[in-house]
């Protein structure tokens, strides 16, 4: 799985080819503004990109993947673009 935090710090996850904007389940707003209610490095519970080695063990070796820890869950990507300056 490929992910991308875009240039407004918004949370895409490729699906089928395409990068799809991911929209945040907990969030309970009378403002359902798109920036309100998308995943993204405006939450405090959004982690930052980081390089993990784990051992496959099908394959027998180490791979590297990046894992992103978010407000309930951590996410493994294969890659991840950061767009953010």
């Amino acid at each position: 799985m490929k992910a991308k935090i875009n240039k407004s710090g918004f949370l895409e996850i490729k699906r089928k080819g395409k990068y799809k904007l991911q929209f945040c389940p907990f969030t309970f707003s009378s403002d359902f503004s798109a920036e309100n209610r998308v995943c993204g490095d405006w939450c405090p519970l959004f982690g930052e990109p980081e390089s993990i080695l784990l051992f496959d063990s099908i394959e027998g070796k180490t791979k590297q993947v990046w894992q992103l820890q978010l407000c309930h869950k951590t996410l493994q990507f294969e890659e991840i673009i950061d767009e953010r300056k």
